[in-house]
């Protein structure tokens, strides 16, 4: 913005002759145009967006251009929600001007059908793909080619409420009291005995499990269905 400033304050200093500035609107309609080919670029041409330019100053005085005009796009970090094209003059002028935008991307997203308590598993009938500004989301929207369907609630929902990623976890596929196959593992040998989870877990999580013959507490992986592993060196 310093940089923009300063070339702004220049060039309201000189003095006016007729074709000797560009245009604001057509500077501003050429930065709307670059990005719109980047975001079909970088998200695919059947891109759903929306592009709102930020009107630039009218009394802008930018001497014309006698080169090309040089377009860089920059997205603003946390998603598509605004940017700014950076306009760069290449002829003899060497001016430089951001052109800030806002963005909306549309597209369809899961939402909750209905109320959707947390720690459900999530259902088909749960679910339902509406459109939306997918930029408000961020990159935390439900794709549609993304299943989603047996996940795990960590929130609460409500009717209509969009899901998104942060709310969803794999499941919880050992409860607490489960009788689970303790496999232990050691040089290449393989054993199996009886056990108790003493807590929930997922698949990848670490639990404790009381083996049923010794009443030993160990750590164990959980690897699957009712089925957890310890590791001995």
């Amino acid at each position: 913005r310093a940089g923009y400033l300063s070339v702004f304050c220049w060039l309201l200093s000189l003095p006016a002759t007729a074709g000797d500035f560009e245009d604001p609107s057509r500077l501003s309609e050429s930065a709307r145009a670059a990005l719109l080919t980047h975001l079909q670029q970088t998200a695919g041409k059947n891109l759903d967006a929306e592009v709102k330019m930020l009107p630039l100053d009218a009394r802008l005085r930018l001497a014309a251009c006698d080169g090309a005009i040089d377009h860089q796009v920059l997205i603003q970090p946390g998603g598509l929600g605004s940017a700014t094209v950076k306009l760069i003059c290449t002829g003899s002028a060497r001016w430089t001007l951001y052109a800030p935008a806002q963005i909306a991307v549309f597209g369809e997203t899961a939402v909750a059908a209905h109320n959707i308590d947390r720690g459900s598993l999530v259902q088909p009938g749960d679910i339902r793909y509406v459109r939306q500004n997918l930029s408000a989301l961020g990159a935390n929207y439900i794709d549609p080619a993304k299943s989603i369907i047996g996940l795990e609630l960590k929130r609460s929902v409500r009717e209509g409420e969009a899901l998104r990623l942060s709310y969803l976890d794999e499941p919880k596929i050992i409860q607490r009291g489960d009788r689970v196959m303790l496999e232990a593992q050691s040089n290449g040998l393989s054993v199996a005995a009886q056990g108790m989870a003493m807590a929930n877990g997922k698949v990848g999580e670490r639990i404790q499990v009381k083996n049923a013959q010794s009443n030993q507490i160990v750590d164990a992986l959980v690897v699957g269905p009712g089925r957890v592993r310890i590791k001995y060196n």
